[in-house]
């Protein structure tokens, strides 16, 4: 406030950006923004002079200001034409830098101080409000919600420094410069550290006969360990709208020990054919060691089911319930009909029955005819449990566990991620799928439930067992045993079979048959079959026969509290070779070496001992990359997918505005370049024919009052104009060269 101009006139600085600093000070303080505007080099190139003026410096080009063809309305004018400036030098006898020229005077209004932080000059974010907003950006909170929460942090809207625009413009920034190199060739590498970092991690790709990438599959070291042990059944569905390029993300998941969903594997295609999911399920199989599914869950996909079917011929294909009812309400607008199709989905029917029903279903609601109704019928095998009562699938009867993934991931992966941050945000979203898991295994061996059952032994052995989300289930069926009777024993030779009955539903007998030999029950509902888990009926003929535990047989090892350990641990048997078991092994020895090397860091001598012998074994060690990554390898385009068609959004090919040509801008234009350096003259433009342009100039001359009667006073007016304008010979239509 109390420096004068004669004070400042006299300021020396250590650096250009010194005298930059006090300016920008300076203008704060008084209410005006600043730039930079001139620099001035000596002969050897170095920077001798910089000029600082107001942001008002200057006026806006009138020929912005006379376009016709504008689409947009003008922007607010925030030039006046201030004279304020600031010029400092380099003395070259003492390398200080002086202030030679000062203008204190402004032609407008200085901001009030609740205004300033508006200024642009002022306005932006910290390194300390980037590395937050980072973060919290990665971890997918929304730039909406990130503004809210810097805003509480500083005290409102001033305190912040920064307006929603400018942070939505960091983010984006932040998002390019990850991808630099290419969005492919970064989750390329993004990729490779990920298998530098876990020697079970696997992925692979494909690229299309134009250089850029068609398909991506991949599936880390924990996602492969637990397909060992619960790969028995895998749903899998593609979603849309999670990365830039639309292509569909296919997740395989399943149900771990818990119930829980747990993720095998990831993808991405390009399309939706069978050849393309062919691609993918071998990828599948082959990371998963080439072990084949027992039973497969998706959607009605007709290029899927193919699929499978090649792919996994040993498997149990099973259809998605929940989209055959959808299906069904869409096709059949019958509620009497949708009631009983849903028996027939879930009932509990032999094959025998299951036609009956359905004959008796279709003829009732007069649906013979019906199209829908006959393929439907045709795919059964794959949908009704009549028929797929004795095949395993944990419980899983939709694609409901894929579909919870979907709706988990949204709370990291955008529309608008880069191939990348899907990777990246897909991590996160596995990171809370293990937690839960690894909630539930602490829970399962802290806790022990309360025993509330008459048989409390068999009750017992279960909880002993059984996580406690399959103890519940094994529970309710004990429970369920105390109202059942056995109305009949017979024996037949090692057979045992029993005639059971529940309480009021005497219609209904089940059969069961103990095999004394080998120590086996079988149920007609066939509950353990299905699921995994012993019946009430065979509890009831348990507690007739005064058998106090479960058998072997009848204990399902994917339940069991130590269902994962026990099968990692056969790992280290000597007779297991399998390629999972080496990468197994692979991944124990890495852990055991990130010890080795933390412990010999710490000394000076043990590190070099371990240096010289871990030089000594990679030398006899080749190191096979997982992921080769080529230089040339481009970006994917947007593919379009199955589902509705999107509105395309109309975009314009931004243009030089010189030549109005694609693919440059106005500094960069070749044509300036060829009139400034007098590759094209000026006489030979005028004879290019060019009437339009001819036309348009020679209006401009008559606007600017030129003497259009004497020819060489027009030729060199002319001249002096078109040098002037940096008008440009060639291209474009009579419109084009119009509005240059």
């Amino acid at each position: 406030m109390d420096l004068t101009v004669d004070d400042i006139l006299g300021l020396e600085f250590g650096s250009e950006h010194d005298a930059y600093k006090f300016y920008f000070a300076y203008g704060k303080f008084h209410g005006f923004g600043i730039r930079k505007d001139d620099i001035g080099h000596d002969a050897n190139g170095k920077i001798v002079m910089r000029q600082f003026l107001c942001n008002k410096g200057g006026l806006r080009d009138k020929k912005h200001l006379m376009r016709d063809d504008r689409k947009k309305g003008h922007r607010p004018l925030s030039r006046t034409n201030c004279k304020a400036k600031l010029r400092v030098r380099l003395d070259p006898n003492t390398s200080k830098w002086k202030v030679v020229s000062f203008e204190e005077g402004h032609n407008h209004e200085m901001c009030h101080s609740n205004y300033v932080p508006f200024i642009r000059t002022y306005r932006g974010l910290s390194s300390s409000d980037k590395g937050q907003v980072n973060c919290l950006h990665e971890h997918g909170v929304r730039a909406c919600h990130i503004m809210g929460y810097m805003m509480d942090q500083k005290g409102g809207h001033l305190g912040i420094g920064f307006n929603k625009k400018d942070l939505f413009n960091h983010i984006e920034r932040y998002r390019h410069s990850k991808i630099q190199d290419g969005d492919v060739l970064a989750a390329l590498s993004y990729l490779q550290g990920k298998a530098d970092n876990d020697p079970m991690f696997y992925a692979k790709y494909m690229l299309g006969d134009n250089g850029k990438m068609e398909h991506l599959f991949w599936a880390d070291g924990t996602s492969r360990c637990d397909y060992q042990c619960f790969g028995d059944v895998v749903a899998f569905d593609s979603t849309y709208k999670k990365n830039k390029y639309n292509k569909p993300l296919v997740i395989f998941s399943g149900k771990n020990h818990h119930g829980q969903t747990v993720i095998f594997g990831a993808s991405l295609i390009s399309d939706e054919t069978t050849d393309t999911y062919k691609w993918v399920l071998e990828a599948f199989l082959e990371a998963m060691s080439l072990q084949q599914p027992k039973g497969v869950v998706t959607d009605g996909d007709g290029a899927m089911r193919e699929a499978i079917r090649q792919v996994f011929p040993m498997a149990t294909h099973r259809l998605c319930a929940w989209h055959l009812q959808k299906n069904a309400c869409q096709n059949v607008k019958n509620c009497k009909f949708l009631a009983d199709f849903k028996k027939a989905m879930y009932g509990k029917f032999t094959p025998e029955k299951f036609e009956t029903f359905w004959k008796e279903m279709v003829s009732k609601n007069q649906l013979e005819g019906n199209n829908w109704i006959l393929q439907t019928y045709e795919k059964r095998c794959m949908w009704a449990n009549a028929y797929l009562r004795d095949k395993f699938f944990a419980g899983i009867k939709t694609t409901s566990l894929c579909e919870g993934v979907n709706n988990c991931i949204k709370t990291y992966v955008r529309r608008k991620n880069s191939m990348v941050e899907l990777l990246h945000n897909l991590e996160q979203s596995l990171r809370d799928y293990r937690y839960n898991e690894l909630i539930a295994d602490f829970n399962s061996f802290y806790t022990e439930p309360v025993l509330t059952t008459s048989l409390q032994k068999i009750e017992k052995q279960a909880a002993k067992l059984y996580t406690q989300h399959v103890f519940k289930l094994v529970k309710a069926e004990i429970l369920d045993a105390g109202a059942m009777n056995v109305v009949e024993r017979t024996e037949n030779g090692n057979k045992v079979v029993f005639k059971v009955e529940k309480y009021s539903e005497q219609h209904r007998i089940h059969e069961v048959v103990f095999d004394t030999e080998e120590c086996k029950f079988f149920c007609d509902c066939m509950l353990f079959e299905s699921c995994g888990i012993p019946c009430g009926h065979i509890i009831c003929s348990m507690r007739l026969d005064h058998i106090t535990l479960f058998p072997t047989t009848l204990i399902c090892k994917r339940w069991m509290k130590d269902a994962k350990s026990s099968i990692i641990s056969s790992y280290d048997a000597g007779n297991n070779d399998s390629e999972m078991s080496n990468v197994a092994r692979l991944s124990v020895l890495a852990s055991s070496c990130n010890r080795l090397c933390e412990m010999a860091a710490k000394k000076h001598e043990t590190f070099n001992f371990i240096r010289e012998e871990i030089l000594k074994l990679l030398g006899k060690i080749e190191k096979k990359s997982v992921i080769g990554l080529d230089n040339e390898t481009c970006d994917p385009n947007v593919v379009k997918t199955k589902g509705a068609p999107q509105k395309k959004k109309l975009t314009k090919k931004r243009k030089c505005s010189n030549c109005h040509k694609c693919g440059h801008i106005k500094s960069k234009c070749p044509l300036l370049d060829c009139i400034e350096d007098n590759l094209i003259s000026i006489d030979e433009w005028f004879d290019s024919g060019d009437d339009g342009v001819q036309d348009n100039v020679q209006e401009d001359i008559r606007r600017n009052e030129f003497d259009m009667n004497d020819s060489t006073d027009a030729e060199q007016s002319s001249q002096n104009y078109i040098r002037r304008r940096q008008i440009r010979v060639g291209g474009g239509d009579k419109g084009q060269q119009q509005r240059s």
